[in-house]
């Protein structure tokens, strides 16, 4: 990965993603002990992949803590199963022969295990970089002399403090080099204990072997980022930057907003939300708050990363680390500095002439509209605005409105609202197990399913949708939602179709495999579902919805054949759409599968849009797909979905703008190809209306 441009885009970015040293407290959440962690490899790659998908962090961050080189040289370590290892004793004094003091191979013990997991996770993530850990020489050398007395002997001892400083620095530079082969992009080099040096001490004891270690392994594929969290810094911070580090990650013992005037306009600052105070023993509130607090006082630094002071305690309560994510969305999620605001002020129309309603129903019928109609397609993103865990969100009708409709505030411009939980509402009707995540849309158990073979589909009967708690929950949140938004916005309500409910209940490999040998008890399960979600869109109509969206994920080559798609779904899914009809309401249709068949599902359903990601069945590119469908059908999509968390800012802006130029138009609506991503953050909703808000039709 070219790291020098990705410091560049962290800087260019209005919309910045957190970076908090956050690993140990993934333990928690995997059911292991610190011990288990630290000496294994494999579960660290476990424990950063858990973050990397739970979370919307910068990077992701591997596992280091302040024992793991002193323990290579043979230092004494006390372990216990919820805290870090800690060094107790010294293996150096005064006495000491340093000459004797071998440099290990960093490939042994826990520095060998801690390469290996860098290299396991680097195979797994490619969507951001991969930040190892590492100790600074200083902090190193004091644990091998006691913290204690390398303060004394730095005064009295000098030439044998920069004697073991020789060592130590030479063992780190291995090491680092060593990650870096792994796959690691960068290192994070906590050099603490520096933090308690004088500025005279500190450029001799520890500025030049840091920069040493900058100078043999930083380059533009690979960054080091200075961590020191002591209290002296505020008086060593300009002898510190001349280390030449990518980045500095300072502690909570200063003042940010003091420091960031002396950091490069090109170097990163991260820092520093108290990990004890706050995150371990605060509150939700108390950390949301100082997260805001900090961001007021230090985002109007371009190169400002916000973080934790420290690494977080493992034992630390996820409430408050999610508190913390949230904050940081949305103090960023109306964030954009004033030379975007200006040029997209430039660019946007003189005023709009058209409402939301106006303007999303006349592209629904293909008739002029005043600029680019959008629909971000969030879907359980927008539960950070409620603060609720997703379970919590997605089982209250209160808190599912609350999202949709505190959305709408954020973004007026926003131009639809499809009422969204997760694809397993209408299954659970049939009682569907679920593995529950807090932080993820629910997903089917698949260790219990409800047709576990194929000679099971007679399981599924017709089930009474107002029984159903989730349906009924799913009604109340539409009622609320069309109280509060439908004056101003249109209100639609996403909905499983029959055959992808179904498939759920099996799972969607098996299902596909069942097609050809096992279509008579499909389809007549398939039957038995829509007579439940006949009941299901009556219950939704009656709220005063503008229609339904329906799912129709296996009209598509990449599903099934276009014969086995009419007889197993066809019929059930023009009965579901016709009923919406007389019910007084409008159909649309997301097909985001390879191939969908466009031409089927428009004789089946009828639909004023079809939501889509790839080009149709028959088709080549998006355009032939204008040019094939565009006249029939208004057409909603196709930005790709997961670049709301890959790539650059950039990337996502000109992929907007290149599907704009594509299909835009009359009849034309921009949106993500499928649900923009539960986790992500909510600052490219934004950058994709403001594209959208700025884009004439012609």
């Amino acid at each position: 990965m070219d790291m020098k441009q990705w410091v560049q885009d962290q800087i260019d970015t209005p919309v910045k993603k957190a970076m908090p040293v956050l690993t140990f407290p993934a333990a928690e959440m995997m059911g292991i002990t610190t011990k288990e962690l630290i000496y294994s490899s494999e579960l660290q790659a476990q424990a950063m992949k858990y973050i990397h998908d739970h979370t919307d962090m910068a990077a992701v961050l591997a596992f280091m803590d302040l024992s793991v080189e002193a323990e290579a040289f043979g230092s004494k370590i006390i372990y216990s199963d919820n805290e870090v290892p800690t060094v107790v004793g010294s293996i150096i004094d005064e006495d000491s022969n340093i000459d004797l003091l071998e440099i290990p191979n960093p490939r042994d013990g826990r520095t060998g295990v801690c390469i290996e997991g860098v290299r396991l996770i680097s195979e797994q993530i490619n969507d951001k970089p991969v930040i190892a850990g590492n100790i600074g020489p200083f902090s190193l050398a004091g644990r091998l002399m006691d913290v204690n007395e390398v303060m004394f002997l730095c005064y009295d001892e000098p030439e044998l403090v920069h004697a073991v400083l020789e060592k130590v620095t030479a063992f780190i530079i291995d090491y680092t080099k060593e990650l870096k082969a792994a796959g690691a992009d960068g290192v994070l080099m906590a050099e603490p204990l520096a933090g308690l040096l004088s500025p005279d001490l500190t450029e001799e004891f520890s500025n030049p072997y840091v920069k040493r270690i900058i100078d043999e392994c930083q380059d533009d594929e690979f960054i080091v980022i200075v961590h020191n969290c002591g209290s002296s810094v505020k008086m060593t911070i300009d002898s510190i930057v001349e280390t030449g580090a990518a980045g500095y990650h300072l502690g909570n013992a200063i003042d940010m907003s003091e420091m960031m005037p002396h950091i490069p306009e090109n170097v990163l600052c991260f820092g520093n939300i108290d990990p004890a105070a706050q995150f371990c023993h605060g509150t939700p509130e108390s950390v949301y708050g100082a997260t805001v607090e900090l961001l007021e006082k230090c985002s109007q630094y371009p190169n400002f990363i916000i973080s934790s002071g420290c690494d977080i305690p493992q034992l630390t309560p996820w409430e408050n680390i999610d508190a913390f994510f949230s904050a940081v969305d949305h103090f960023y999620a109306d964030a954009v500095n004033e030379e975007t605001k200006a040029a997209a002020e430039a660019a946007k129309p003189a005023a709009a002439t058209m409402t939301s309603r106006e303007r999303f129903f006349a592209a629904l019928e293909r008739k002029p509209v005043d600029r680019t109609p959008v629909h971000p397609f969030v879907a359980g993103t927008n539960r950070i605005l409620t603060g609720a865990t997703f379970p919590e969100w997605a089982s209250s009708a209160e808190l599912v409105a609350q999202g949709y409709t505190e959305m709408a505030k954020m973004f007026p411009e926003e131009d639809c609202v499809v009422v969204t939980v997760d694809f397993t509402v209408e299954a659970s009707a049939w009682g569907l197990p679920v593995v529950q995540n807090r932080n993820n849309p629910s997903r089917p158990d698949g260790t219990r399913r409800l047709v576990p073979t194929a000679n099971d589909y007679g399981n599924i009967q017709s089930v009474d949708a107002a029984q159903s708690e989730r349906m009924v929950m799913m009604r109340d949140a539409c009622k609320i939602v069309v109280d509060e938004l439908k004056a101003d916005k249109p209100v639609f309500v996403y909905v499983m179709g029959p055959l992808s409910t179904l498939s759920l209940m099996r799972g969607q490999r098996k299902i596909r495999r069942d097609f050809s040998s096992h279509a008579e008890e499909i389809r007549t399960a398939v039957e038995n579902v829509t007579t439940t979600l006949e009941q299901f869109v009556d219950m939704l109509m009656e709220t005063g919805v503008d229609g339904i969206m329906w799912d129709t994920y296996f009209a598509g080559s990449s599903n099934m054949t276009r014969d086995q798609w009419r007889a197993i779904e066809f019929d059930c899914i023009a009965r579901l759409a016709k009923r919406v009809r007389d019910a007084g309401g409008i159909n649309m249709v997301h097909s985001c599968q390879s191939g969908a068949y466009f031409d089927l599902q428009i004789e089946a359903v009828e639909p004023a849009a079809i939501s889509f990601f790839h080009p149709a069945f028959g088709c080549d590119s998006l355009a032939s797909t204008k040019e094939q469908y565009g006249d029939k059908v208004a057409l909603m999509g196709a930005v790709t979905p997961w670049n709301a968390v890959h790539g650059s800012d950039i990337d996502w802006d000109e992929e907007c703008k290149q599907v704009i130029e594509e299909i835009g138009g009359t009849g034309f609506i921009l949106s993500p190809g499928c649900f923009y991503p539960a986790n992500a953050s909510l600052g490219r909703v934004k950058r994709m209306i403001d594209i959208a808000v700025s884009a004439p039709v012609e």
